[in-house]
């Protein structure tokens, strides 16, 4: 009859071991399946941030190629112009005989607006 007993207790126990475990799996399982939904609801987040951000990457990528395109134009224009050519013919310009001909013009031009003037 003891080793009966002793034989229930030991079922009784594993009974009750079984329940704990039960509990865990279960609680384990909840745990999984909110993971597993908040991992859904993060790839979404990046999907959605991917999908609108994308776009503008593009352009502005593509708008930063204009600029390098346009920079790379200049510069060769840059290269190519004869700015010592430039800088010497604007050495050439007798300053105050052109300020002698525009106060010249505009002795000229002076009488004309007073008389077309409305006032």
């Amino acid at each position: 009859m003891e080793n009966h007993n002793e034989l229930i207790s030991v079922l009784q126990e594993i009974k009750e071991e079984n329940k704990r475990q039960q509990t865990l799996l279960e609680r384990q399982c909840r745990l999984t399946r909110n993971l597993g939904l908040l991992f859904l609801c993060l790839v979404a987040a990046v999907v959605i941030s991917l999908a609108t951000l994308l776009p503008r990457a593009v352009s502005t990528l593509n708008e930063l190629n204009v600029v390098v395109s346009n920079t790379q134009e200049i510069t060769q224009q840059l290269k190519d112009a004869n700015l010592e050519g430039t800088i010497n013919n604007l050495e050439a310009i007798d300053i105050e005989t052109l300020n002698r001909a525009i106060n010249d013009l505009y002795q000229v031009i002076n009488p004309l607006a007073s008389l077309f003037s409305r006032d």
